[in-house]
């Protein structure tokens, strides 16, 4: 059992604020999400490809947003899909003001999201429905690892 995550029978179970989950993700050496007021384990160790066409993607934006005051983030960035639920997608775009402090993209423009095969289901249907309801997302990018197929 993970000794981390505080235990909390279901009937007392109060859902995480942002800032709650925030202020506890610091002290995690895990990557989590916050799904319905929970803080919810990310899935580690990607196959090479999935790690190749990140950084290929993250390259590529790096380059081309130069010099707009727009700037590429990681895995390890996180967006506000609705009130109270954090994602973090592989690739994102932030054309937000940039606080170093931040802990989630102020203005999320783009997201990019690499399949895998654990989630390859909830990242193309769950996730997808979460993200086009961000009013300042303007393009999600839903890469298939396996064969050269892109969804925009």
């Amino acid at each position: 059992m993970q000794k981390d995550v505080p235990i909390v029978s279901v009937a007392a179970f109060e859902p995480w604020t942002v800032e709650q989950f925030f202020a506890w993700q610091e002290s995690q050496a895990e990557r989590y999400e916050l799904v319905n007021g929970v803080p919810l384990k990310m899935t580690v160790g990607a196959r090479n490809v999935h790690d190749d066409i990140v950084v290929n993607v993250l390259t590529a934006l790096k380059a081309r947003l130069r010099d707009t005051g727009c700037t590429p983030f990681t895995g390890d960035g996180r967006v506000e899909t609705r009130p109270g639920q954090i994602r973090r997608p592989d690739v994102g775009v932030d054309c937000g003001p940039c606080d170093p402090a931040g802990t989630k993209a102020a203005l999320p423009r783009l997201i990019v999201e690499v399949l895998s095969p654990s989630t390859r289901d909830f990242d193309t249907f769950g996730k997808l429905s979460e993200y086009k309801l961000m009013a300042s997302l303007e393009t999600i990018v839903v890469v298939e690892p396996n064969s050269p197929q892109v969804i925009l």
